[in-house]
């Protein structure tokens, strides 16, 4: 994920949170049948499995820009 210093650096946080989400939708569509096993690494929390600390750490940067957009306004919690 090369984008995400630089996501990291913008200062609107709605404008993150869909640059994030851009950028994850790209990662992962690079790779094709990539969601399906990162879904099973994050269901299995198996810590031998290579996948499960990348998937922990895109669903907690996620949950970052989410909650970051929900405290400005930007993000209604459905």
């Amino acid at each position: 994920m090369t984008r995400r210093a630089d996501i990291a650096g913008i200062d609107d946080a709605s404008t993150a949170l869909t640059q994030w989400l851009r950028a994850m939708e790209d990662y992962l569509n690079a790779y094709s049948g990539l969601p399906e096993p990162l879904m099973a690494a994050t269901r299995a929390q198996d810590p031998d499995n290579p996948l499960t600390i990348p998937c922990d750490e895109l669903i907690a940067t996620t949950d970052d820009y989410v909650r970051a957009a929900q405290r400005t306004g930007s993000y209604a919690r459905r």
